[in-house]
């Protein structure tokens, strides 16, 4: 995760069949999970995004997981991951990669 936080957060580009095969993948992992999830605890709730990449990588270093790595606690999005931000692409190829 850290690999890919890092090449999103110097503005790297995403190659279109790596963005497609992120999709097809991460839709099997949806599709397979329920529609209502039990989250363990510790879990961080985390809403409205609205493609604001650097502020959710922000929100990771520091409050979430300041060593780079996969989070310690269970993470709960709510939604509005895209659309007022320049960066809604960045943000979703970062949260399907860490669903995957």
């Amino acid at each position: 995760m850290k690999v890919i936080r890092d090449h999103l957060n110097l503005e790297g580009t995403v190659d279109i069949k790596l963005v497609t095969k992120l999709v097809t993948d991460v839709k099997k992992v949806f599709t397979a999970e329920q529609n209502i999830l039990k989250v363990q605890q510790p879990v961080v709730i985390i809403g409205d995004i609205h493609g604001q990449f650097f502020d959710m990588i922000h929100m990771f270093e520091k409050v979430i997981d300041p060593r780079g790595g996969p989070p310690a606690l269970n993470l709960l999005f709510l939604g509005d991951y895209v659309d007022r931000g320049f960066f809604s692409l960045e943000v979703l190829v970062f949260l399907y990669a860490m669903k995957i």
